[in-house]
Parts: C-alpha cells; structure tokens; sequence
C-alpha cells in the first residue's frame, strides 16, 4: 500500500470517528434532556388498547444507568405506529436474574391477555436480558431486537463492581457466561444491531455462531452506542416489526439517512450486505 492510500486511509479513519463521536455527543445531550423533561414534568402512562391486539405486544427494556426516558421517543413512535408497548423501568441495580424474574410475569401475562407472543427491545444492558427472556420463556416471544449488546460483557461495569449487577456484566462473570453459551431457541427470530463504532463494545456479532436462519445482524452506519436509541434507527425497527426485512445469514449494513444520496428515509426499499459479513 503506498503512502498516499495509507494517508487517505487514516483521513477516512479519522473523519469516521469525528462523524460518530458528534452523533454519540447530540444522541447523549437528547437523553439527558429526556431525562430530566420525565423528572420534572412527569408522563402518564399508556394503557393497551384493545382494539391493537392483532400486533404482538411489545416491552423495551433500557441500558444500565438509565430509566424508562431513554426509550419514551420509541414508545412514542411505535404508539403512533399502533402497536402496544409496555415500556416500564427495571431496577438495573438488581440482581439481573431477580430482573428476569419480574419480566417474565410480565411477558407470560401479556400472551394470556392478547394471545399473541411478545416482541422484545432492549438497549445495552436492557438487550442482554431480553435474550435471557427469550432462551427462558421462548413459548412467550416472538422477536427480540438487540441494540449494542454487551454480547461477551464489558469490562466498563468494572466501576459498578460493587452492585451485583454491575459484577454480572463483567465478562468472566458466570451470568455472562451462561448468556453466551449454548443456542438460541430456533422460534424465536433474534436482531443483533450494532453501531458501526461503538467505544463501548468490544466484540460484535460474537454472540452466537453464523449461520441460524433465525438470527439477523445488522450494523448501522456512523453511529456508536447511545445513538442506537435515537430516531435515525425508528425506521429500521419498524421494518423488522411489521416484517418488512426478513434478514438472513449476512451482516446487513443499514444506512440511517439514505437521503445523503437523494432517498429518503422513508422510501428506503433495499439493505447492503456489508463486506466480509
């Protein structure tokens, strides 16, 4: 390689990493602002409405050091979508098998009441237990949308070592572990979402062996972790809900705002399997 591609290699590298460190920097400030908007101002509840229970039930779950704001735009966008999202906090404090307890009612509860299994989000933290509902109870869920899972932990909780939560997420810890080994159940469909540079995730795309038809991955274009939470992705999720991307056995590169090349977003038709997927 001569010096003049490798020069414009490190300019390409460089430009990147300033791209996604601005989207993280605007993604963080929006959280924050959520945040603090749902302590001051407070927000009602959504109830289910009857009249949706032909679409699965939905439950989000957040990351860690987070709270039902981080996802109130999604659930807003959904809400208006007309699906029925159950949106609620979890104590991330806890111990996490204590967590998937909780949500596990939760989940068998709302098949009995619309008869219809559940689909699960769930950001960082929140995207490990949502797997670990799904190998529990997999008679319960349908599809599980993983953004920026810790897929083999992470060794940023050791800050938090002294919550059981926080030594859980450690990578040599044994819930860790047990996440990653053996298969996943073959009815539930599995979507591992990764930003294209995420700091806060070392492996990606490790979680189960290629190959499952039944588990999609897809990286997301100039966007790290807490940009994964932000509106630019709503449409992805819409696609995989109301099953307009089937997915398959390559890395699928999404593009968060294909108007740059004169399509917008919301006439997006195509994907692009990513190279060496």
């Amino acid at each position: 390689m001569s010096l003049k591609m490798k020069t414009e290699k490190i300019k390409g590298f460089v430009h990147d990493f300033q791209t996604v460190m601005g989207n993280e920097i605007r993604a963080g400030r929006k959280n924050l602002r959520r945040h603090l908007r749902h302590v001051f101002e407070g927000r009602d509840r959504k109830i289910w409405r009857p009249e949706n229970f032909t679409r699965n039930p939905i439950f989000t779950l957040h990351g860690y050091l987070q709270g039902e704001a981080a996802l109130m735009d999604l659930e807003d966008f959904l809400d208006e979508k007309g699906f029925n999202v159950d949106n609620t906090p979890y104590p991330f404090y806890r111990d996490l098998r204590f967590v998937e307890d909780r949500l596990t009612q939760r989940i068998i509860r709302a098949h009995e009441i619309t008869g219809r299994r559940a689909d699960i989000i769930g950001h960082s933290t929140g995207a490990m237990i949502a797997v670990a509902l799904a190998r529990r109870v997999p008679e319960h869920v349908d599809k599980v949308i993983s953004m920026a899972i810790p897929e083999n932990g992470s060794e940023f909780a050791i800050p938090v070592w002294f919550l059981q939560s926080g030594r859980q997420l450690l990578p040599w810890n044994n819930y860790v572990k047990k996440l990653v080994k053996g298969l996943f159940p073959e009815e539930v469909n599995l979507f591992i979402i990764h930003g294209s540079c995420d700091p806060l995730i070392t492996h990606k795309f490790s979680l189960y062996p290629r190959g499952a038809k039944n588990i999609h991955r897809i990286m997301v274009k100039s966007l790290g972790h807490l940009g994964l939470i932000e509106a630019e992705i709503f449409p992805l999720i819409y696609d995989i809900l109301s099953g307009r991307f089937k997915g398959g056995n390559e890395v699928f590169e999404y593009d968060p705002w294909p108007e740059r090349d004169g399509c917008p977003v919301t006439q997006r038709a195509g994907w692009e399997v990513a190279g060496g997927g």
